[in-house]
Parts: C-alpha cells; structure tokens; sequence
C-alpha cells in the first residue's frame, strides 16, 4: 500500500509534463478515462489468471482420472490372478465369471484411460498404453484357455499354463503401476500450476483494489489543481472588477473554459 501511495504522488508531479487537453471535459474525461483503462487492464489480468486457473484445474482432474483408471485396471489384474489360481487349486465353478469380471473390468478401464491419454498425452505415452492393452488382451485369452482346460478336467495342464501367465500379470503390473506413476506426476505439477495461478489471480485483485483507492484521490486532486485552481484568478479579478477596478486582467491560465470569460 505504501508504494501505491508513492506512485500516485508520483503520478501527481509528472502529471503537468503530460500534453493535457484544453478543454475542462477533455481533462475531466481523460482523469476518468486513466484510472477506468488502469483498472480495466488489472480486472482483465485477474480474470485472464482465473481462467487460466479453470483450465489447469480440468486438466489436472483428467490425468487424476487417469491415474485412478490405471490403478483400477492393475488392481484387477491382480485379482483376476489370485482368483484363477484358487479355480485351479479348488475347481470351484463360480471362480471362472468372476475372473472373467475382473479381466472385462481391467479392460474397460484401459480403455477409458486411453481416451484421456489420446487427449492429453504424448504419442510415446499413448504406444506403452497399447502395449499394455495388447497384454491384458492376451493374458484374457491364456485365463480362458486355463478356464476351459480346468474345465475339461485337464488339471496338470491348467496348473502348467498358469506358470506361465503369473509372470506376465506381474510384468503388466509394473508398466501400469509405471504408468500410474508418470500420470501423477503431471498432476502434482499442475497442482503447483493451478496453486501459483490462483495466488497471482488473488494478488491482482488486491492491486485493483489498491490501485482504486490510491488514484481515486489522486485523480481527484490533479481535477482540481488543473481544473478548480485556474479558476481563482478569475475570482479575484471578477471581484476587483466588481469593486471599480477596470483595468484589472485575469492571467489567462488553466483550460479554455476558464480563459474566455
């Protein structure tokens, strides 16, 4: 606040260095028109922040979406597995739809999160996502096989295809636990952003504000040094005038208005 108020004594003294209007609605429109342009630009600068604020604040609500689908889909995959290895180990028959649920779940969020990748992401990022998803998909195909060999009574071959895909959900689970990781970085940078915009958002409306209560008085003061105060001199001399003193003159100063009488 102090230095507002140092810039407005500022504006004060360089203000006769300014070419003014010759005119008392020239001066008068030109103080109004300053103090409106200074805080039109303030609120426009405020209001471009907020905006901008909205846009980091969507874009990092969809890379958190993001990072919950792939939590989701690895989640899945992991159950998907233990309960493949209990149907093996139990021959239970309701262990096969549910396993098929969590693969067709896992899927499902893969896809969601590739709809938001293909929008906000690299193309380096939207290849390892399909890799991943080529991976589910081929894991879903070896989890049927399992199911039907366990089915078919076949359980040593059940067991042995098993070996063989419990590693490969394991690698899965790494990229999309990788993945996961890189989403979230990006939204705790956008966190950052948003927080950064949104204290910039704050302080301009502060200056705004600051700048209206210091170059109202300001403004007010220079309307009546180069507006009031040149009409003094025609006071003084309308009153010598008055008194019977003729040769009396007025110094023309000021804006035209008060110079003509």
């Amino acid at each position: 606040m102090t230095r507002m108020l140092k810039i407005g004594r500022s504006l004060q003294k360089g203000w006769h260095r300014l070419p003014l209007p010759s005119s008392v609605r020239g001066r008068t429109i030109a103080a109004i028109g300053l103090l409106v342009l200074i805080l039109a630009v303030a609120v426009a600068s405020s209001a471009w922040q907020v905006r901008a604020h909205q846009s980091g604040l969507a874009e990092m609500e969809r890379h958190a979406a993001t990072v919950s689908l792939l939590r989701n889909a690895e989640l899945d995959g992991t159950v998907a597995t233990v309960l493949l290895q209990r149907y093996v180990i139990t021959d239970s028959d309701t262990a096969a739809p549910v396993v098929r649920y969590f693969v067709a779940d896992a899927t499902d969020s893969l896809v969601e999160a590739r709809v938001h990748i293909e929008k906000e992401g690299t193309e380096a990022e939207l290849a390892r996502l399909d890799e991943i998803m080529t991976g589910v998909a081929l894991i879903s195909e070896n989890a049927e096989q399992i199911i039907a060999l366990q089915q078919s009574g076949d359980a040593e071959g059940a067991a042995a295809a098993l070996e063989t895909i419990v590693p490969q959900v394991s690698q899965l689970g790494l990229e999309l636990n990788g993945a996961a990781q890189q989403e979230a970085q990006k939204v705790a940078a956008l966190q950052s952003q948003a927080d950064s915009t949104a204290n910039r958002a704050f302080w301009l409306l502060v200056i705004s504000g600051a700048i209206g209560t210091v170059l109202g008085p300001a403004i007010s003061t220079l309307a009546a040094r180069f507006v009031l105060k040149p009409l003094s001199p025609l006071e003084s001399t309308a009153l010598a005038v008055a008194r019977g003193d003729l040769e009396v003159r007025a110094k023309p100063t000021g804006p035209r208005e008060p110079r003509r009488p």
